[in-house]
């Protein structure tokens, strides 16, 4: 997490905790307003280069959020522990959910967690029991750069390349390639 420029954004999500608001915008990063001394922070939000956030869902000391991958048109959710500081948890991603637009999340009398995710598709995402899986389990994924420091967003119109530099130079240190599933950790259903 770090501070930065702050690009203004049209605000697509709203958050709040006790001690921040987080909102996410057109950029790869939430941002996370420490209201009582008027500070913005960036916390990484996007395993691509660019994507948007469209719903943040604050629940006890979880933050679930919506990231959508512009260049696939998929969605996925990140978890994020927000006891403290936030820090990043892991990733919901079943490959084939659409754009996300809005997230709620409630517990069962069990304490188990269930995510309900709605845009195009609306979704039930369960969490199971150890042990208990089947076809429709989704595994929670860990990306490594979800935890590194928050890079300033591009704007895509700012972005020239000269004669010295190429396209492929210029994503050195991207984002993309940084996803590890966890194969022993099952976590949801959907329904």
């Amino acid at each position: 997490m770090t501070g930065g420029a702050v690009i203004m954004r049209h605000v697509r999500a709203l958050g709040v905790s006790t001690s921040h608001i987080f909102y996410g915008d057109d950029g790869v990063n939430l941002k996370i307003l420490t209201w009582k001394k008027g500070l913005v922070k960036k916390l990484p939000n996007h395993k691509e280069e660019f994507g948007m956030t469209d719903a943040i869902c604050c629940h006890g000391n979880l933050m679930m959020t919506s990231a959508y991958d512009l260049d696939n048109g998929n969605g996925y959710i990140n978890v994020f522990d927000i006891s403290a500081e936030p820090s990043y948890i892991a990733t919901l991603d079943c490959s084939n959910t659409r754009r996300i637009l809005d997230i709620c999340c409630y517990r069962d009398i069990n304490g188990n967690l269930s995510i309900v995710t709605a845009g195009i598709d609306l979704l039930v995402w369960k969490q199971v029991s150890d042990g208990s899986e089947d076809e429709d389990t989704v595994r929670t994924q860990f990306i490594h750069t979800l935890c590194e420091v928050a890079e300033d967003s591009d704007i895509e119109s700012d972005v020239e390349f000269t004669e010295s530099e190429s396209e492929a130079d210029s994503h050195k240190g991207s984002r993309r390639g940084s996803v590890q599933s966890n194969i022993n950790k099952s976590w949801c259903t959907l329904t």
